[in-house]
């Protein structure tokens, strides 16, 4: 939970200068944000659909894939294609978000459920405070498409590590 949502936080905090990148005028900024939340609720929602279907394992896939792409259109894309990026990164923070969350509520005890979402909480803040200053030097220095080239080749590294050990929890 903490790698994913850190990522998407931090890559939040980014959407303005992305839109900037893709030309984008700013009189239409509002639109993006109003429709990067209601895609977000979508994503949220449409994870409950996918419950029905597919294992945990498999959507962890398809939501750190989808962070994956986005990742990659905010490193190398232009135009549209960053827009598409901001889009597809916002549906996997609400996919992302809902389904781990869904998870941790069932694998949790309800005696230590509380305690146990505030850690993880904590946990997102402190991960997401050091990596905005981390990255937002690296911004400064390489540009902010540079960055998402590092943000990008953290996200799949610690990913792997963390896909390669989901088989101790989900087989």
């Amino acid at each position: 939970i903490v790698l994913t949502s850190g990522i998407i936080l931090v890559s939040s905090e980014f959407i303005q200068p992305l839109l900037l990148i893709s030309g984008l005028d700013v009189i239409y900024f509002g639109i993006v944000y109003a429709l990067m939340r209601a895609i977000m609720g979508f994503g949220g929602s449409f994870v409950h659909k996918l419950e029905k279907y597919f294992t945990f394992k498999k959507l962890i896939y398809i939501g750190f894939l989808c962070l994956i792409v986005s990742l990659l259109g905010f490193s190398i894309g232009k135009g549209l294609l960053i827009i598409l990026a901001i889009i597809l990164s916002k549906f996997a923070s609400g996919f992302n978000r809902v389904l781990l969350d869904d998870e941790m509520n069932k694998l949790t005890k309800s005696e230590v459920r509380t305690t146990t979402l505030s850690i993880s909480s904590m946990f997102d803040s402190l991960f997401t405070a050091v990596f905005i200053f981390i990255f937002g030097i690296a911004a400064d220095v390489f540009g902010v498409q540079g960055m998402f080239h590092y943000v990008l080749v953290l996200f799949l590294i610690l990913a792997g590590v963390l896909l390669l050990n989901i088989r101790r929890f989900y087989k």
